[in-house]
């Protein structure tokens, strides 16, 4: 190892050099574990590009950016024309709904590729990802909220309950609630689990699924939605509209908590990780923070202090980019500590924002069109974030496909889920006779993590090629009973006990033992149907 004096020593010695050698040393170990660094990465798509000068963005629509520790494009994806509030993001795809189209492109996010385009009978104007990323909710031209597993590929959907196009979908971090915002001025509140259940009249159609509340109080098409991250008694949710307000609801009565009357029509909101307050963008570009613990004044006062009273936040919160031609506003996202929020405007620049000093930083990327959506991507290398994340994995989409419900128990009889468990599911190996317990891993883990078949379920018989033989059964109760009525007439109880003990458990013993037999048995069989399969293939090729 050469040192910075041109010396060089081996280096079970670098203990014994000077304090200045020690700190060189340590800088050589935190390089060697750089792979662990904190990285934070965004999805940016635009609408119809208008820039085509922009170097490698040719066809490409969906764009990975590194936030963290060096901004940069990471990859792109292209032939994807995306409005507003139309892509989602989950651990494996992208999904973008084609604005005005019926059609949802969904790129594998691994592999780098268009996967597939998934038709649809009306046009999609929104979508968003509920339920850890298994369950695609769209809203549709004709007012309707879809609901699509795409593990499974079922459909489920509610009724036009909307008048208008459905503009935005969200719902809360335990996917109890969903909320569809619509050009009607009205924010229905569904409830995931309903949507989701099996029901006799469960297809591709309607379902008469109705909402839990029905808000309002706005006047114009609602333009953005969003939903506090934390759990508690009061699930807190924000509506944007073109009216210039921005209503603060309670989710659980539906009722309204706060109003606030803007400056300019809100395009997209983003709430603070908190829970302390929520940014907005406007259509001149400017960004505002409204923080919901400040006492802001009121519009005149004629109100009281009433929390329904209208506020009108004061312009010291409204940040702008003096000198910068950002254009109007289109998306936002706040960064994972909160201290970086970005914002995706009309003329293709992702601006970021100094959050604790509420200014502008810088631009951060130039698209080839106006930027509709900005998807934050969780941070990689922190343990206790991917500890957070799923336990399945979605290799492949399933397409929507019909469901046979004529089906006397509540699942359907063609309802199959395709995913793949995680590396990280099980991270031990244990003995057979040493399983671990349910605590730790569930039943599920438990029974993935033994070598062998565990013998609840050898005499519990699920393995199937089960044969029990009644006589057997009846002999080995004839032969207890006998034995307990020995033990009453005999002066050693204790002996007789333990024989008895002995008999039962030898009687056990060869039944699993013929069960194993029978097993071997059905997995002969089948090795020797595949091999004369494999046999009969190589004569007809030869």
């Amino acid at each position: 190892m050469n040192l910075a004096n041109g010396h060089s020593t081996d280096l079970k010695h670098i203990s014994r050099l000077p304090p200045v050698k020690k700190k060189i040393r340590q800088k050589v170990v935190v390089y060697a574990n750089i792979d662990r660094m904190l990285t934070e990465r965004f999805v940016a798509a635009i609408q119809s590009p208008t820039n085509i000068t922009v170097p490698g963005s040719k066809d490409a629509g969906i764009f990975l950016h590194e936030l963290r520790p060096l901004p940069g494009l990471q990859q792109t994806f292209k032939r994807s024309v995306s409005a507003p509030n139309c892509v989602a993001v989950s651990e494996t795809h992208i999904f973008a709904a084609q604005s005005e189209k019926a059609t949802v492109h969904v790129y594998n996010r691994e592999k780098g590729y268009h996967e597939a385009t998934v038709p649809f009978n009306e046009k999609i104007t929104c979508l968003t990802l509920a339920a850890s990323g298994l369950v695609l909710l769209l809203g549709t031209e004709g007012g309707r909220v879809i609901a699509w597993e795409i593990a499974t590929g079922r459909l489920s959907s509610t009724s036009h309950a909307h008048l208008q196009a459905v503009t935005c979908l969200t719902g809360d971090a335990s996917s109890h609630f969903i909320l569809s915002g619509s050009c009607d001025a009205t924010v229905l509140i569904w409830s995931l689990s309903e949507l989701l259940t099996f029901s006799s009249s469960d297809s591709s159609s309607s379902r008469n699924v109705l909402p839990l509340h029905s808000l309002s109080a706005q006047r114009g098409p609602i333009t953005a939605l969003a939903m506090a991250y934390g759990h508690g008694p009061t699930y807190i949710a924000i509506s944007a509209s073109e009216d210039r307000t921005i209503l603060v609801w309670d989710c659980k009565k539906g009722t309204t908590l706060r109003t606030y009357l803007l400056r300019d029509i809100p395009r997209a909101l983003v709430m603070d990780r908190c829970d302390r307050g929520f940014y907005t963008i406007y259509e001149d570009g400017s960004v505002q923070l409204i923080d919901l613990m400040r006492n802001y004044d009121l519009v005149n006062d004629v109100y009281d202090g009433d929390a329904t009273a209208p506020i009108q936040p004061r312009d010291s919160c409204l940040w702008k980019a003096e000198g910068q031609e950002l254009g109007s506003g289109v998306s936002l996202g706040l960064s994972w500590d909160g201290t970086q929020l970005l914002s995706g405007h009309s003329s293709g620049k992702i601006a970021t924002w100094d959050v604790p000093r509420g200014n502008f930083m810088s631009v951060l990327a130039v698209l080839p069109g106006p930027v509709s959506s900005i998807t934050m991507l969780p941070i990689t290398g922190l343990e206790l974030v991917e500890k957070k994340s799923s336990g399945i994995s979605i290799l492949g989409i399933t397409k929507p496909r019909i469901i046979n419900t004529e089906t006397e128990s509540g699942t359907p009889g063609n309802y199959t889920m395709a995913s793949q468990l995680k590396s990280s599911f099980i991270a031990t190996r244990f003995r057979a006779s040493q399983p671990p317990g349910k605590e730790m891993l569930g039943s599920l883990g438990c029974a993935l993590a033994r070598p062998s078949y565990s013998s609840k379920v050898l005499e519990s018989g699920q393995l199937g090629h089960r044969i029990t033989s009644p006589l057997s059964t009846i002999a080995m109760n004839g032969e207890v009973q006998k034995l307990m009525e020995a033990s009453t007439n005999n002066d050693n109880q204790q002996e007789a006990n333990e024989l008895v003990d002995l008999r039962v458990r030898n009687h056990t013993l060869v039944e699993q033992i013929s069960h194993l037999q029978n097993l071997q048995r059905a997995s002969f069989v089948q090795l020797r149907k595949k091999t004369m399969t494999i046999d009969t293939l190589v004569k007809d090729h030869h």
